[in-house]
Parts: C-alpha cells; sequence; structure tokens
C-alpha cells in the first residue's frame, strides 16, 4: 500500500468469540502523526482481521482492515467505534450544529406550544353543539321561535352569532347588521391570535441555520488555514458540522409552516360558519317579518 502497517491476533478467544487483536495506526503526537497499537477495536475490525488471518494460511487474496489514508481522525474512529442510539445520535447532532441550535430548538418548541394552543381553541370555539345545528336547521325551514330557543343553549362562536340577531328585538336589519359587524370586529382578532408567531418562527429558523452554517464555513476555513487541506476526512467533517445548522433550519421551519397554513385553513373554515350563520338568521328573520307584514 506504501505506508507503514501492521496488525497482530492472539490465540485466545474473548466473550464474543472473536481473538484479541490489534492495529498499527497513526495517532496525533508531537509531530503530528505517531503510530502505534490500538487494541480497542470494533467488533467488525476484529472480525476482519480474523479473516485475513485465516485467508492468509490457504489463499493469495486477503482483505485487509487499513487506514490507507493514514489519519488520526480515521484511525481513531476504528479503534472506538461504538453503537449509538437514537439519543446518542441525537445528542451528537445537537453538539455539532454550535450554539445556534439552543435558538433553534427553543423556536421549535414555542411553535409546537402555539400550534397546540390554537388548535384546541379552535376547535372549542368552533363547536357549536346540537343546538346550534338545530337552530340553523329552524332557521332554513322558517322558524324563528324554534331557532331562538335552540341558540340561547348553543356554544362556541356559532351559537355567540345566533344568539347577537335572534336573541334581542332589533327595529330593522340595519340595525342587527351594525351589532353583527361589533361581534365580528371582536371575534375576528381573537380567532386569528398567535397564528403571525408561527409564521414568524417559521421564517426565523432557517436564517439562523444559514447563520450557523456562515459561522461554521469560518471556522472551517480558519482550520484550513492553520492545518491546510492534507485531511480530506477532516474538511469534510467541518464542512458536514457547517451544514448541521442549516439542515436543523429546515426541519423546524417545513412542519412549522405546514402547521401554520392548517390552522390558518381551519380559522377561515370557522370565519365562513360564523358568517353563514349569521346571514341565515338575517335573512330568516326579516324575510319571515316581511311575510308577517305583507
Amino acid at each position: 500500500m506504501g505506508g507503514l502497517y501492521a496488525m497482530q491476533m492472539a490465540n485466545a478467544v474473548d466473550i464474543n468469540g472473536l481473538h484479541p487483536a490489534a492495529l498499527m495506526l497513526p495517532v496525533a503526537g508531537e509531530k503530528k502523526r505517531a503510530f502505534s497499537w490500538q487494541e480497542n477495536l470494533s467488533p467488525d475490525t476484529k472480525s476482519g482481521i480474523q479473516k485475513a488471518f485465516v485467508n492468509a494460511k490457504d489463499s493469495s487474496f486477503v482483505m485487509v482492515p487499513v487506514d490507507v489514508l493514514l489519519s488520526t481522525e480515521l484511525s481513531s474512529e476504528m479503534a472506538n467505534h461504538q453503537e449509538k442510539t437514537w439519543k446518542d445520535e441525537l445528542a451528537e447532532f445537537f453538539r455539532n450544529g454550535g450554539i445556534l441550535m439552543y435558538p433553534i430548538v427553543t423556536i421549535f418548541a414555542l411553535g409546537l406550544l402555539i400550534v397546540l394552543w390554537r388548535f384546541v381553541w379552535l376547535m372549542v370555539a368552533g363547536f357549536g353543539g346540537l343546538s346550534a345545528r338545530r337552530a340553523l336547521k329552524a332557521l332554513e325551514s322558517g322558524d324563528v321561535e324554534r331557532a331562538r330557543e335552540q341558540s340561547a343553549r348553543a356554544h362556541g362562536k356559532v351559537g355567540k352569532v345566533l344568539r347577537t340577531v335572534l336573541g334581542k328585538n332589533f327595529p330593522g336589519r340595519a340595525s342587527a347588521e351594525k351589532a353583527l359587524e361589533e361581534v365580528f370586529a371582536a371575534e375576528s382578532p381573537k380567532i386569528e391570535k398567535g397564528l403571525s408567531w408561527i409564521s414568524v418562527f417559521a421564517a426565523t429558523a432557517p436564517l439562523l441555520g444559514l447563520l450557523g452554517t456562515v459561522m461554521g464555513m469560518i471556522e472551517l476555513f480558519d482550520v484550513i488555514t492553520m492545518h491546510g487541506t492534507s485531511d480530506p476526512k477532516l474538511l469534510a467533517g467541518g464542512i458536514s458540522i457547517a451544514l448541521v445548522t442549516t439542515e436543523a433550519g429546515l426541519i423546524v421551519a417545513i412542519p412549522l409552516q405546514l402547521l401554520h397554513t392548517f390552522l390558518v385553513n381551519c380559522a377561515d373554515s370557522l370565519r365562513g360558519r360564523m358568517e353563514r350563520a349569521g346571514l341565515a338568521a338575517l335573512n330568516a328573520l326579516w324575510i319571515n317579518e316581511s311575510v308577517k307584514e305583507n
């Protein structure tokens, strides 16, 4: 291979059924690179060494696990490889992102809390109950008195609209419409409350990720200035870490943007039901009265 390399294997067998083995690998030293025997090898590396010794006896072709780049980082991975759980990978992902991972995670947590709060609020506000549906059916059939009785027991914003129109004796349709406009003017901000914050969080997260990437690339260029470009793995690792924050920002922004759109549609649907209920009450009430006058 053109480089210094050696390996050794004992005759004994450990608890995993593998022979204790060691590799002569490069490690960081005073002169940038030194070599030493590394015994804390991963099971895959030990198995490869065992197969190499077995095949060397009766075969002219032997596969040997070797660090061909003579990289200290790659050698460290070969010698200290451990199985990682998803929690370990998540913690490593968070550490690699640096300090900007804290605001990104905070934005995600706050965004999810606001989404949960507004979703529950919109579901409760939009639930008029059986009485609201009965009141609307009574209005469709022209039974205003029954609609008034049912609207008094209706819940949610639809019930409030019905009570506003049917619960009072207005002198004319114009005065009822003004009262209804006041209700919509008061309730619309409540329906839209918090939605703009979700949109802001969804737009801010990828910007923070981009800022982290720029900061990471600046640090990478500093490393290149000090140590050069002789180690491709070092460069690849630095670039990977620099892009972690961008990935995290997109992971936060995409679901928040989708949830924001979903909640906006829920709010529009609630406003639409309120408008239809109010219009149905106005039409039924004054059409009924106009028929009585005639």
